[in-house]
């Protein structure tokens, strides 16, 4: 269902930067979308000192011993390393609403709110649709795991 905006000449004819209320709470979530693009910006940071430490120290560790590792090594620095390129879209497009917004707020320009919302549309859009996949993964590593289980020698249920 479309708003009415357009047909009240009142709220039509006014510019978004001349309501208090919403340049206020604009400017609070550019405040809180900084804080978070940040904080995500500090996680991958610690994420990528984590695979140089997998890929550099625990090699020369087991060389030592005469036990493998318990667990393929480079497996995990893959999935850290496509993890690192995955969320690093999102937070471009997340700090880039921060800055779009904080110069249209400055400006009181359109154009710049605009591409604002624009970069914070993407971002969600990008942060929904991985959610999406990574639950599909999710389920589809579950069924194979009970599918593949239960067929293993000495399961106690179903047999087929």
């Amino acid at each position: 269902m479309e708003s009415n905006t357009s047909s009240n000449p009142d709220l039509s004819s006014q510019n978004i930067f001349s309501w208090p209320s919403a340049t206020s709470s604009l400017n609070e979530l550019r405040k809180w979308t900084t804080f978070f693009g940040i904080l995500a910006l500090v996680g991958l940071f610690f994420m990528a000192i984590i695979t140089v430490v997998m890929m550099v120290v625990i090699p020369k560790i087991n060389d030592g011993m005469d036990m493998p590792a318990p667990y393929p090594i480079p497996i995990f620095i893959l999935m850290y390393l496509i993890t690192i390129a995955i969320y690093i879209l999102p937070l471009i497009y997340l700090f880039r609403f921060s800055k779009f917004m904080n110069l249209a707020l400055k400006s009181s320009d359109n154009g710049l709110l605009s591409q604002a919302l624009r970069n914070l549309m993407l971002h969600f859009r990008t942060v929904g649709i991985l959610t999406i996949v990574f639950i599909s993964l999710y389920l589809l590593i579950l069924v194979t795991i009970i599918v593949v289980g239960t067929r293993l020698p000495g399961f106690p249920g179903m047999t087929v």
